[in-house]
């Protein structure tokens, strides 16, 4: 959601504002003269998220190329439904060699004799439509937003495709970019991707995956098993470098400066490789035993290997995920020595305490919410329905503990709306982008009774509340508890949490490799006491626990409702 509002500057003579799609005559100076094909390919939207009708699309090709470039113009326009392609205008200066993109304050400048892409926000690119099955802003109530200047930030964000060798085309008036490049930027950033196989251009929510219905027919497309030329190789490792160097949000935190040093000499050949098992055993390697990160992986295989080959048949493990797992399976394993194999009871009850269990944040579409069994599919309507239970109570409960034990995160919108519950006071949330250098302040209110209002009427305030965490509580769940401990809503007990401040983003390769990384969006909490610089502090490693409680009791109901009444 954007809630910015920056002033658009006057536009200095000689100039042309047009809509989006207009065409004019511009002085300057253009690639008519390099051999470049237009083709046509159908276009298929594979999520019912976004209405976005079938049509054919231009897809762009150097000589001897594979990767497609495209119009920003013309594929914006082709993915409306997605992006909502009126809210985009555009000018040039005659005698420049770029075109300065408008959406509501903010604005894209694309400098195609630089080969640099700027812009004044990141905003710039959230001007994607409301999705058609899904409300994530819900009972959310949005009360004040601010934009804080962190150390580092600069008026203005420069991506530099030039320094990745990646080029920008002025072609007979339009504007051509990579599509690889075009999608990170006005599709990754907004959970949605584009797929071209050789054969189609797909658009997928999120992104695609080994083991997602009819994936094999759009895996064995016009690349399967086709041999790979060395400048192909060459985009998709410098597409590779340009995104994680931008997007990738941990890199002061396991210190990298720039990714081209970052891997060997070794992974850098395998990558250039046109074998495509090089190809995958570099990219297994960098994703999982290089960084090593939980919120980091692969999904999908290029659609260069055979297509029955998956993302499982490579090594994957990383020595994160072992210490993950290992305590997550011995809390499965007391599970099961407590509740067999059927699931955990929503709420349970043991003298003045109740204990509610969910392993996952929510956000359920419009039809599952309407449904008779609304509470499994929504974390909000899954706290209305164990907060009417505990209310049936009556005065008896007097203490609520919140088991994120096994929650390894999901949806930040329903995170939001379950926070609300703890409280009637109005929450706050800091987010800092990597990128841009900047904190990001939410001030907002859950109508938790679902009355229409936002009041003192909404929250439980009257409850102790506590939350259990442990190694596997993770991603917003570790976000959940950290804002909960900091506001002083809720006592933390158990274990250090695992961490992982930043959201995920989806992200294509050149070549068609998926992966999912850390963004460059990262929670923090606020820490009062400190000095301005210092205030908004990381959570990536995790937090203490107010109370530490052994893993061994997590499931023994009895020394819980003790440590509670303590």
């Amino acid at each position: 959601m954007n809630y910015k509002n920056k002033y658009i500057p006057l536009l200095f003579a000689p100039t042309l504002l047009t809509p989006l799609f207009a065409m004019s005559c511009i002085w300057h100076s253009n690639d008519n003269k390099m051999k470049i094909t237009k083709e046509r390919y159908n276009f298929y939207n594979l999520t019912n998220q976004y209405n976005i009708k079938q049509k054919e699309v231009n897809l762009y090709f150097k000589k001897g190329e594979n990767v497609p470039y495209v119009s920003i113009a013309e594929m914006i326009k082709s993915l409306d439904g997605f992006l909502n392609a009126d809210k985009i205008s555009y000018y040039e200066n005659w005698f420049s060699n770029s075109r300065t993109y408008f959406q509501g304050g903010n604005k894209m400048t694309v400098d195609w004799k630089k080969n640099k892409i700027s812009v004044n926000s990141l905003d710039f690119f959230s001007f994607t439509k409301r999705s058609s099955t899904t409300n994530y802003s819900s009972h959310l109530k949005y009360l004040q937003y601010n934009a804080i200047k962190a150390k580092g930030h600069k008026p203005t964000t420069q991506f530099d495709l030039d320094k990745y060798n990646l080029d920008i085309l002025n072609y007979y008036n339009k504007t051509l970019v990579p599509l690889p490049v075009f999608n990170t930027l006005f599709c990754s950033q907004n959970y949605y991707n584009l797929y071209f196989n050789g054969q189609n251009l797909y658009g997928a929510y999120f992104g695609l995956n080994d083991n997602q219905n009819g994936i094999d027919l759009i895996k064995k497309g016009g690349f399967e098993n086709k041999p790979q030329n060395t400048i192909d190789r060459k985009t998709t490792l410098n597409h590779l470098l340009w995104t994680l160097d931008h997007f990738y949000g941990l890199k002061p935190q396991k210190g990298i400066d720039e990714f081209k040093k970052y891997l060997s000499d070794e992974d850098i050949r395998k990558i250039l490789s046109t074998d495509v098992k090089d190809n995958n055993s570099a990219y297994s390697k960098l994703f999982y035993q290089k960084l090593n990160d939980l919120h980091t992986w692969m999904s999908m295989l290029s659609f260069y290997n055979d297509g029955d080959t998956k993302v499982n048949s490579l090594n994957t493990d990383s020595e994160n995920e072992k210490s993950y797992n290992n305590i997550r399976e011995k809390l499965l394993e007391l599970r099961r020595n407590r509740f067999g194999y059927n699931e955990v009871p929503p709420v349970r009850f043991i003298n003045n305490t109740a204990i509610i269990s969910f392993d996952q944040f929510k956000t359920g579409t419009k039809e599952e919410i309407s449904s008779p069994d609304a509470y499994k599919h929504d974390t909000y309507e899954f706290m209305k329905y164990v907060m009417k239970e505990i209310k049936k109570r009556g005065k008896t409960i007097k203490n609520i503990v919140m088991d994120l034990s096994l929650n390894g995160g999901g949806s930040v919108a329903a995170m939001m709306r379950a926070l609300g519950f703890l409280t009637n006071r109005q929450i706050e949330t800091y987010d800092y982008d990597t990128l841009e250098k900047m904190i990001y302040e939410t001030v907002y209110k859950v109508d938790t009774n679902g009355d229409g209002k936002y009041n003192l009427a909404d929250g439980y305030p009257e409850y102790k509340w506590h939350v259990l965490t442990g190694r596997n509580t993770f991603s917003a769940a570790n976000s959940f508890a950290a804002i909960a401990r900091e506001m002083g809503i809720a006592k933390i007990i158990g274990q250090h949490s695992g961490g992982g401040e930043c959201s995920i983003m989806p992200n294509v390769l050149a070549d068609g490799t998926s992966f999912v990384m850390s963004s460059n969006n990262a929670s923090r909490i606020k820490n009062k006491y400190l000095l301005s610089q210092y205030r908004y502090q990381s959570i990536e490693g995790g937090i203490d626990p107010n109370t530490w409680f052994d893993y061994d009791k997590f499931y023994d109901d009895s020394e819980i409702d003790k440590l509670v009444n303590r």
